[in-house]
């Protein structure tokens, strides 16, 4: 308590060096919160092991079977690769990069 005009007296809340640290962890920790991205990295994604391994097969298949020429094969290696980036989009989509729920989980 301290004292302003006679006769008033008026409370203050002292701030103790504990209770800055923790405000600022609290606060340090919603900054790292809010910045980070909560999907993994693209190569470490089963969905990316799954594509690479389909390409490899697709292009392997192209190189051992006569009946099946490299522009089929690489045509189909565009298509996983297509349909790899949406489902990438469609898993990022569904992250809140903010911590606020703007984003929707499918």
């Amino acid at each position: 308590m301290s004292v302003g005009a006679p006769g008033t007296v008026s409370h203050m809340a002292a701030t103790t060096g504990a209770q800055r640290n923790q405000e600022g962890g609290l606060e340090r920790a919603r900054r790292e919160y809010e910045t980070t991205n909560e999907t993994k990295s693209g190569f470490r994604t089963s969905e990316f092991i799954a594509s690479a391994v389909a390409a490899i097969g697709v292009l392997l298949a192209a190189l051992i079977q006569d009946e099946f020429n490299a522009e089929e094969a690489w045509r189909l290696v565009t298509y996983l690769a297509i349909g790899y980036m949406i489902s990438r989009g469609i898993a990022k989509a569904g992250v809140s990069r903010h911590g606020g729920g703007g984003g929707t989980r499918l």
